[in-house]
């Protein structure tokens, strides 16, 4: 049996923790009289920490999966802290894959699986349609370039490569106006209306 993507992932985030010795922490674990409650620590819980991360689960979330309050899971992390590193890791690739998504969406490279039924006919020797069944048919299809995802990713993405800020015009405008006296206030008012004329 193959693996996932997400199970893919998840070795390769896991790899760097092969060493971990499960004894020890699970020692710990019961010297604190945490192992009640928190239960003990393996190589599979590792691992669905992590599936449950890449999948975008909450920290609370993981938690209420492991059927734990979310004072035993920071009891955990303090005594397990590759937990934490663990679930970080999986959301820095959850945010790549996201991040890859998009862009490929945004400049159209982004492939969906499609699949219909189809009715084919059914021949006998002569070549006469005797009957019909239903097959599915798969096919990729690439999705065009989306216009405002690109738009709004050069806006956000470019201005923190480049170092510059997003401004809010709006907030400038009203601190501009507010700076003005009432002198100022009446002399363009007069202006927008001799241009309205």
């Amino acid at each position: 049996m193959s693996k996932t993507k997400i199970e893919k992932k998840v070795d390769t985030i896991l790899k760097p923790y092969e060493s971990i010795d499960y004894d020890f922490i699970n020692n710990t674990i019961k010297l604190t009289g945490n192992d009640k409650e928190i239960g003990l620590m393996s190589k599979k819980t590792l691992a669905n920490i992590s599936k449950w991360a890449l999948n975008g689960a909450s920290q609370d979330e993981i938690a209420h999966n492991l059927e734990l309050t979310k004072k035993q899971f920071e009891t955990l992390c303090n005594l397990c802290p590759f937990v934490i590193s663990v679930m970080q890791n999986s959301y820095a690739y959850l945010d790549i894959m996201v991040a890859g998504t998009l862009a490929e969406r945004a400049l159209g490279k982004y492939k969906v699986k499609k699949k219909q039924p189809m009715r084919v006919h059914d021949y006998d020797e002569t070549g006469r349609v005797i009957g019909e069944h239903l097959e599915i048919a798969e096919w990729e299809e690439e999705l065009p370039p989306e216009p405002n995802l690109l738009k709004f990713l050069a806006e956000h993405r470019l201005s923190e490569k480049f170092g510059e800020e997003k401004v809010d015009t709006d907030l400038e405008n009203r601190k501009m106006v507010g700076s003005f006296d009432m002198s100022q206030v009446k002399d363009i008012e007069d202006t927008l209306k001799g241009e309205n004329k």
